[in-house]
């Protein structure tokens, strides 16, 4: 199987359809935009998985055929890969999509599998063009030789517009959700002393990291952007295992017991400047779970990994 054939027409294809969907999507027409932004998504992410590793887009089932052909040791005739879903999957667990649970990705590829099969349905609600835009520039990103001006061609503008408009709604969704915190903070604290207020952020603050009883994930202390105590901020299982450091993972919430404030988007995230990958580590820089448990939890991850432990 020649490996630098098949990279390079997922990439080319990755590029044709996106460009094909940018023109559906100017000329108002839906369907065919949803079904060439979810195919371009397809090919996109498993250029970046063929990249990491042409096994990656093995599927795990069947005779040993497609095996001997990723390995390069028979011919290859008609490869079956993974599809969409499973290639999101595997970018999640390599850390490259982000792990947390992503609606709106997923409804973009149930609306092109709709779409294929004529039964697409958007509620009128759903933006698919920056949803389009923030997963491709993810995973053009991951790839890192393809840039961005360069992959969408006459329709960069319109993309980093998109992307722009969807930035500043959710830090003007994050500047809400900081007052209205703030102002809850205030109304639980007002009138009682000074020590009472102190003991009622002491029983409230996050200190000290947790691990979830049921989930893989884990709360490290954060200070809180509204009150400036300490929450909790929340990650997956580890997706960077190392020798002699501290495991990585990826945030994908963020909860302040003491105002209430609760982010859950990896936008709102941004907004707070939270970092987009932390060392599983307490306030003192000591790890939080053994290496044993870190090469554990890396190796078996599960779908309920990344669920908000609140």
């Amino acid at each position: 199987m020649d490996i630098d054939k098949t990279f390079a027409g997922l990439i080319s294809g990755a590029k044709r359809f996106a460009h094909s969907a940018m023109d559906a999507h100017a000329n108002d027409d839906e369907e065919v935009f949803l079904l060439h932004a979810g195919v371009s998504v397809e090919r996109l992410a498993k250029a970046v998985l063929a990249k990491k590793s042409p096994f990656l887009l093995m599927e795990m089932k069947g005779n040993d055929d497609a095996l001997f052909q990723f390995a390069g040791l028979e011919q290859a005739t008609r490869i079956r890969t993974i599809g969409a879903a499973q290639a999101i999957k595997r970018l999640k667990r390599l850390g490259i999509l982000p792990q947390a649970p992503d609606p709106d990705l997923d409804e973009l590829i149930e609306l092109r599998n709709g779409v294929a099969h004529l039964l697409a349905a958007p509620d009128g609600t759903f933006d698919g063009l920056t949803v389009f835009a923030r997963t491709s520039k993810t995973l053009l990103a991951a790839w890192g030789k393809y840039g961005a001006q360069r992959y969408w061609g006459p329709h960069h503008r319109v993309v980093e517009l998109a992307l722009s408009e969807a930035m500043e709604k959710a830090t003007r969704h994050f500047r809400q959700l900081v007052e209205q915190a703030r102002y809850r903070y205030a109304e639980r604290t007002k009138g009682l002393p000074t020590a009472a207020q102190e003991a009622y952020v002491e029983a409230r603050s996050t200190r000290t990291p947790e691990i979830g009883a049921n989930v893989r994930s884990v709360l490290l202390p954060r200070e809180c952007p509204a009150c400036q105590n300490y929450g909790a901020l929340a990650t997956g299982p580890p997706m960077l295992v190392m020798r002699d450091r501290p495991a990585v993972a990826i945030p994908i919430g963020f909860w302040c017991r003491v105002c209430d404030l609760r982010l859950k988007t990896r936008e709102e995230l941004a907004a707070a400047g939270m970092d987009k990958r932390v060392h599983l580590v307490d306030l003192e820089g000591n790890r939080v779970l053994s290496t044993e448990e870190e090469i554990n939890w890396s190796l078996t991850p599960d779908e309920d990994d990344y669920k908000l432990l609140f």
